[in-house]
């Protein structure tokens, strides 16, 4: 075994290994660059609001139905609904209470067939996941009625008057909730989420209230606006240190082969010290090229955990080493 690990080319190891972190991390491969969209959302003759070839509508802030300080809050969330396609993914906006694709209060969204559902629960997690996911609501081409029950410890989804999902929520989690988020409708505000299809009504209400949006009236359709899917992160640092269990897990586990390759084959022996500084080079390059990657998240504790699973590997791999193994 020690003559056979003996013939293997650690240098190789280290780049074959660099390389699969860097497919994963990049995966889908697609660069954010900002660009200028014209805005296609359109009032309708019939009243309803179309995003036939995509756009977004937006009411700003103050919100009536949502004043933490007072714990006014929404007890639902109602929308009637076409969609155009059962390919959207994103997943795609139909109605999105958030300021980017990585923070939000409330999002009622489209991936391929499936509704989506994104509820803000803790501090944790400005992203509202996991998703609520409830199958092939949109799996034929007809109107839908779509209602998020909010109450103050649970919240259930109907789809068509049928209640799809009951879940229960943390007490107190509209507090957590940001007020200065716009509505919006179609799409992300970053631009990014592009939802296709019709919406003829939309109510948010609170206690016995309820406000209809769907009406010019009520709704700016901007000319244009710029995607830039993931460029707030650089100026907005609390993003830096968004998480979720799962991404921990994942980069632990990932990273520990380069800290075990480097204690086991590398000659001349390296210390804990010099493994960080290559584990901290390449976990800080993928994250910083993150940054113009659509769907990616640029985070510091995913640069703080690479190196702990590093380290973790490191320690593994002297061991064995010294076992002559």
């Amino acid at each position: 075994m020690q003559t056979i690990v003996k013939r293997i080319n650690p240098y190789l190891l280290l780049a074959l290994l660099t390389i699969t972190y860097y497919a994963l991390a990049f995966f889908p491969y697609e660069l954010a660059t900002p660009s200028l969209v014209e805005n296609q959302a359109q009032f309708l003759s019939d009243g309803s609001l179309s995003f036939e070839r995509g756009g977004i509508a937006l009411f700003l802030p103050p919100h009536s139905w949502l004043r933490p300080e007072s714990s006014v809050r929404p007890t639902k969330f109602y929308v009637e609904t076409f969609s155009l396609s059962s390919e959207q993914t994103g997943p795609a906006r139909i109605v999105s209470f958030s300021i980017d694709p990585f923070e939000r209060n409330i999002t009622i969204g489209q991936e391929n067939s499936d509704l989506i559902v994104r509820i803000r629960k803790s501090m944790s997690n400005l992203n509202g996941t996991p998703n609520f996911v409830i199958a092939d609501v949109f799996g034929n081409s007809s109107w839908r009625t779509i209602e998020v029950r909010l109450s103050s410890d649970s919240f259930q989804v109907l789809v068509d008057g049928a209640t799809r999902l009951s879940e229960s929520l943390p007490t107190g989690y509209w507090l957590l909730w940001d007020d200065t988020y716009p509505l919006l409708f179609g799409n992300e505000a970053s631009g990014d989420r592009v939802w296709q299809g019709y919406i003829r009504k939309a109510q948010v209400c609170a206690a016995s209230e309820c406000v209809n949006y769907v009406q010019p009236s009520m709704l700016q359709l901007p000319k244009g606006y710029w995607s830039r899917p993931t460029w707030r992160n650089v100026l907005d640092n609390q993003h830096y240190f968004a998480t979720t269990p799962t991404d921990v897990f994942i980069n632990l586990l990932f990273f520990m082969p380069l800290g075990f390759l480097l204690a086991r084959l590398a000659e001349p022996p390296v210390g804990l010290a010099k493994a960080l500084i290559v584990a901290t080079l390449i976990s800080v390059s993928i994250e910083a090229v993150q940054f113009i990657l659509a769907y990616r998240v640029t985070s510091l504790i995913d640069v703080i955990v690479n190196l702990v699973g590093s380290g973790l590997g490191f320690g593994v791999g002297k061991r064995v080493r010294a076992s002559n193994i």
